[in-house]
């Protein structure tokens, strides 16, 4: 039997536009007592990247997860909210990241519970293409129901998140820095992905696509308002619709193409009512997206120095605050503190007195070796003040443009 994908439109984050479209998704794929039974725990997993504000459109919005929590409940279920966070995954920063994303909130006005409990455990799983054991975090092999809530976001290294990518939340933060290490291609990270997915198979997957991420995501890039609620059983089908809606090619994400993902059925709204034709998709980062233009050279001389012409993680020196969290988060542990002097614009003002610094102080700056990186963007992801930049060479940006 095919799939069902059901896309609902929903222009805002208006709780009494909100709470109908989610049940009408819903009803449109068979209906909430298909998925939750009286007495069941469920684990709603949203995108909690960071402590970032719903605002900034790279978390999963707090009224999704408090219309979902309101119609599990209704159903008899017990319902708890969990992520972990790339790096760091302990309660003191699980408390910052529930705060600033405005979970505490919703729990606090639900009664949904909000996971604390950070042990992991290693699990064979010998179907895996990728990896044989995966270690994830106790609560979620401990649910009776996991409910995928992603973000519909463009990302840097995996080109597109959603729903499969969503999932990746559910291994303990320093894992996940040891996995991107020892994953290294896109495609072996993306296989990876897939060996989350198929072990875990969360019952529901619901994508927040009211707001966006375009660009440079999955963190820095832009809001953009593609006015949408995708809800599937499966995630990988929730993913291939959301890439036609924001007219990224599935064929060009790898958790599409390793799977062979094939067209769902969709109900509700179709996707020409719903498509967003200037969606900016990110920029390439791999030479095999990216360098179209320089095929022609012979392909060791096209690994060797075509990553000179892509782009590349900067940090603004200006904009770092030497917190060090892209240094913990690195997988390469490529990053490091270095003394730089301040720039002009961090002198203070001799009239007012005003700035960040002393002037002609010299004070740690991250820095990232470039030889060791593997352009996996996690330390633009975690930085808090955005201090990542991408940066590439003229040449690479005309390449790029020939591509």
């Amino acid at each position: 039997m095919m799939n069902k994908v059901a896309v609902v439109k929903c222009a805002n984050y208006e709780e009494v536009k909100i709470f109908p479209a989610i049940q009408n998704a819903l009803e449109l794929i068979g209906g909430v007592k298909k998925f939750i039974s009286p007495g069941q725990k469920v684990l709603l997993k949203p995108n909690l990247a960071g402590p970032y504000s719903p605002e900034r459109a790279i978390t999963t919005h707090p009224f999704i997860i408090k219309a979902l929590t309101k119609i599990f409940q209704s159903a008899g279920a017990k319902v708890s909210i969990a992520d972990s966070p790339t790096g760091i995954h302990n309660p003191s920063y699980l408390k910052l990241v529930y705060k600033k994303t405005g979970m505490e909130e919703i729990a606090d006005e639900t009664g949904a519970e909000l996971v604390y409990d950070t042990e992991a455990k290693e699990i064979s799983y010998p179907q895996g293409k990728q990896i044989k054991y995966l270690t994830i975090f106790k609560p979620i092999l401990d649910t009776d129901v996991l409910v995928s809530v992603a973000k519909l976001k463009t990302h840097l290294y995996t080109r597109f998140t959603g729903a499969t990518k969503n999932l990746y939340g559910t291994i303990p933060g320093v894992v996940k820095v040891a996995y991107h290490s020892k994953f290294q291609d896109p495609d072996k990270f993306s296989q990876l992905l897939l060996d989350i997915h198929n072990y875990l198979k969360p019952k529901l997957s619901i994508i927040d696509g009211i707001t966006g991420m375009e660009g440079n995501g999955p963190a820095w890039g832009k809001p953009k308002n593609v006015g949408v609620l995708i809800a599937g059983e499966n995630a990988l089908s929730c993913d291939w619709v959301s890439c036609q809606i924001i007219g990224i090619n599935p064929k060009t994400v790898p958790i599409l193409y390793l799977e062979k993902v094939a067209a769902p059925e969709i109900v509700g709204a179709e996707i020409k009512e719903v498509a967003i034709p200037d969606f900016l998709s990110p920029p390439p980062t791999t030479v095999k997206d990216g360098l179209i233009a320089i095929r022609w050279v012979p392909k060791f001389l096209r690994d060797r120095f075509g990553y000179h012409l892509l782009s590349q993680p900067r940090v603004n020196p200006e904009k770092c605050i030497a917190c060090k969290i892209c240094i913990e988060g690195c997988p390469q542990q490529t990053i490091e503190l270095q003394d730089i002097p301040s720039p002009a614009s961090l002198v203070p003002s001799p009239l007012t007195g005003e700035g960040k610094g002393e002037g002609g102080d010299v004070r740690g700056k991250a820095v990232i070796i470039e030889k060791n990186c593997i352009r996996c963007w996690c330390c633009s992801e975690n930085c808090p003040e955005g201090a990542i930049e991408l940066k590439q060479s003229f040449l690479g940006k005309l390449f790029t443009k020939l591509s």
